[in-house]
């Protein structure tokens, strides 16, 4: 055992070392510069600086983007530039606008309107990118935006403007978003994996945390998704996408006061329950309110932010109860976890509120990824234990059944379904007339000897062979039982008795062919019997008989016992 060991730890610092070799040959190799020419990146994106000419009904400016002026929904702001040729090196711009719809002239000609969307109710034009299409020779001419914000929340927030061939800032668009795209579509497995387990675990309590994990990981990886800028890409249904990208945030305090109450200190805390109930109340109201138009998903988010203030209220105040009960101090994780998500979603509020022109969402991402990340692996472990579990039970359960020595069913296994042949004699014959039941007991010859001449060892030898010739031969017609040190029985049910004694010659035979191999005298006597009227108890007590009968008349080789009919009950 110490070899293997020191032989896999051999083994592992030489993996170890390998991929310690690729890495400063990787870190050697990468230190010489690369050819920009090689990468798919190579085409030259500019951002436009140098002042525009900014106008609102309030006011007018010369600065240069981005930049966050005063203005409120519905005002028209003006943004003009004379094109140089430096601008117009390729053949397109892109910016990033939030929540207002845009208009964009060249020279007095219109290049760019907000498409009409018919829709099913009222909603805001989103938050995307608007890549715009520009005419050739378009340099000397004058480049005029107009912006109408939506919403007062992004009225002033003025984006930066790129210019470029479509592809390269199609691929620019993509780089920014890689490593949100790849964490949300990792998240987003995962959390359907969680969710699967979740439905595939027997015990219920721990079901419903894996399935409210999964969904709130699935939920939280689309969110991310959608906010990352860059669900372009893949649709251009913004409508559908807004709608998406609020409800799943809406029903992230939902699902994660519903994981909180599968756990044993939360589940009864009236709180936490009312938080769950206010927060479903408050979805409900958030779609109700954005499909009759009497606001927008955009002015619902103070309730949900209110949601996971309350949520992390809750955990404090569930916290400080268990300090102060004498109750057994577990399930502390959720208390970290929670924390931790508590902790980044209130710097996330105060950014939001503070910082209106900031990126959305930046510390609520981190902190919900450290929030499932925590949780799943706890949860996992739970699972795996969960398993662990299982499988003792299951092995427990198969040792009480089985003998260790032979793999045959043991005296528990024999006698349970002899009770359940007794409860169920009565009814048996009238429901099963076809069907005959036989009871077959075999005892082997000479033991004794074996052990006391060649030791226990072979004697056991001897048991194990008994029981693998007893299943070889009956397994297609009953059950084989190992019911003492060297009895066995066979409780069958057939409906052709030549199927049993097909069986038991099959058995007579293999013995007499496993006695010519062994260095010990090896025999068995057998006797059976097909229950009658008398009972199942009274066969056993017949076949036990004719078995003792053969074996006091044995002496070298076994003879067939007499066959005992009756009346089948």
């Amino acid at each position: 055992m110490l070899k293997n060991v020191k032989r896999l730890t051999r083994r592992s610092f030489t993996v170890l070392l390998l991929y310690l070799i690729l890495v400063v040959l990787w870190l050697w190799v990468g230190s010489s510069p690369g050819d920009d020419k090689v990468r798919f990146d190579n085409e030259e994106i500019r951002l436009l600086k140098g002042e525009f000419q900014i106008s609102t009904k309030d006011q007018s400016l010369d600065a240069s983007l981005p930049l966050q002026i005063e203005a409120q929904k519905g005002d028209t702001i003006v943004l003009k530039r004379k094109l140089t040729r430096e601008d117009v090196s390729g053949d397109s711009i892109l910016f990033y606008v939030k929540q207002a719809k845009i208009k964009a002239f060249l020279s007095g000609l219109l290049i760019y309107e907000e498409p009409e969307r018919e829709l099913p109710f009222p909603m805001l034009s989103g938050s995307y990118w608007r890549l715009i299409r520009l005419p050739v020779n378009c340099a000397g001419r004058i480049l005029t935006i107009e912006i109408t914000p939506e919403t007062d929340k992004y009225a002033g927030e003025l984006p930066e403007i790129y210019a470029g061939n479509k592809s390269a800032l199609i691929y620019m668009v993509l780089k920014q978003g890689a490593l949100a795209l790849v964490l949300g579509c990792t998240a987003l497995v995962l959390g359907i994996a969680v969710l699967v387990c979740g439905l595939m675990i027997k015990d219920r309590l721990l079901a419903a945390r894996m399935y409210y994990l999964g969904l709130l990981t699935a939920t939280t990886s689309i969110w991310e998704l959608l906010e990352s800028r860059i669900s372009q890409l893949f649709t251009g249904n913004i409508a559908r996408a807004s709608l998406v990208l609020f409800s799943c945030f809406g029903l992230m305090p939902v699902l994660i006061s519903a994981y909180l109450l599968t756990y044993d200190g939360l589940r009864n805390k009236w709180y936490i329950k009312w938080i769950f109930r206010l927060s479903v109340g408050i979805y409900l109201l958030m779609q109700l309110l954005q499909v009759t138009g009497v606001c927008y998903y955009m002015d619902m988010l103070p309730p949900v932010h209110l949601m996971f203030i309350l949520i992390l209220v809750g955990l404090i105040a569930g916290f400080l109860d268990l300090l102060k009960s004498d109750q057994e101090k577990k399930d502390f994780s959720i208390y970290k976890a929670t924390g931790l998500l508590g902790a980044f979603g209130m710097a996330d509020i105060a950014w939001f509120y503070m910082v209106p022109s900031g990126r959305v969402a930046i510390f609520m991402r981190m902190g919900i990824l450290v929030f499932i990340g925590y949780l799943g692996y706890g949860a996992l472990r739970q699972v795996g234990d969960l398993r662990v579990q299982e499988t003792k039970q299951k092995l427990y359960q198969k040792l009480a059944f089985q003998d260790i020595l032979t793999g045959l069913k043991n005296r528990t296994a024999f006698e349970k379904e002899m009770n359940e042949i007794r409860t169920e004699e009565k009814e048996w014959k009238t429901e099963h007339p076809k069907e005959n039941r036989v009871v077959l007991v075999t005892d082997m010859n000479g033991l004794k000897k074996i052990n006391d001449g060649l030791g226990h060892t072979k004697g056991d030898e001897a048991i194990i062979r008994t029981g693998s010739l007893l299943k070889q031969s009956f397994e297609g017609v009953g059950n084989c039982y190992r019911i003492g040190g060297d009895e066995f029985c066979v409780l069958s049910r057939v409906e052709r008795m030549e199927d049993f004694e097909e069986a038991y010659r099959e058995f007579r035979a293999a013995v007499r062919r496993a006695a010519e191999q062994t260095e010990y005298q090896y025999a068995v006597s057998v006797g059976y019997c097909v229950v009658d009227e008398s009972g199942i108890d009274e066969c056993l007590k017949k076949a036990d008989r004719l078995m003792y009968e053969e074996k006091s008349r044995s002496k070298k080789q076994t003879e067939e016992p007499k066959y005992l009919s009756g009346t089948s009950v």
